[in-house]
């Protein structure tokens, strides 16, 4: 929690600065453009999506799946993720370029990953061969959309010839800071939630936790797939 409440401040303190700093303007100039911004918001969404189920998938086989080595089940599962990941960014890289289109790649990754993340909630999948099955599913969604979405935010740079080193940076925080603040705010809620509580009227635990974290997850997805729609600079 030091470490989001760290990551939030700075990011404020910069945008803050930012604004008022001229150096710093300068900086994030390419948040200014709305391709470029939505792109970051949309990646950013869809990381917050994947961080709010990757970290917890050891605490999942154990406590769902019933897993005696929980560590090696959850290695073996995001074994099956990269697997089903490295085809479909492949292909849907090179169909993507052939055809000249981005957005129906991102658009069907999307809904893949927010599928993957259902089938979790609302079965709780317990068998460890559903999972790898699942897992592999979700693969082929992640590989697809990150391949595509590098790029699509190549295509959207605002100033390709002489700021493409910063501008992508800046993008690449779409990465990073999900990755702090996702994991930290949904620990939370799977620690509440699976224990013993009384929440507006209604008892907690019984995985209720897996449940709302992991439809966190394909709200994160829908929102990152649909938004891609306010993209105008490619198709």
């Amino acid at each position: 929690m030091v470490v989001t409440g760290v990551a939030i401040a700075g990011g404020l303190v910069s945008l803050t600065a930012g604004r008022r700093i001229d150096g710093l303007r300068r900086h994030l100039s390419a948040l200014a453009n709305p391709d470029f911004r939505w792109c970051f918001l949309t990646r950013m969404f869809m990381n917050f999506g994947i961080f709010s189920i990757v970290p917890f998938m050891d605490s999942y086989f154990e406590k769902v799946a019933g897993s005696t080595n929980s560590g090696a089940a959850s290695s073996y599962w995001l074994l099956a993720v990269i697997a089903g990941g490295v085809v479909p960014a492949i292909v849907g890289g090179a169909l993507s370029d052939r055809i000249g289109r981005r957005k129906p790649f991102v658009y069907i990754s999307g809904a893949i990953q927010a599928l993957a993340a259902s089938v979790v909630i609302f079965s709780l999948v317990s068998s460890t061969l559903a999972l790898y099955a699942v897992g592999l599913l979700f693969g082929i969604g992640y590989g697809m959309y990150y391949a595509i979405d590098w790029a699509l935010a190549c295509d959207v740079l605002p100033d390709k010839e002489n700021a493409s080193g910063r501008d992508m940076a800046i993008w690449h925080i779409s990465l990073t800071l999900p990755q702090v603040i996702a994991p930290a705010l949904a620990a939370l809620l799977l620690t509440y939630l699976n224990g013993t509580h009384h929440l507006l009227g209604m008892t907690t635990g019984h995985n209720l936790g897996f449940r709302v974290v992991f439809g966190s997850a394909a709200l994160w997805f829908t929102l990152g797939t649909v938004f891609v729609s306010r993209i105008r600079g490619v198709r």
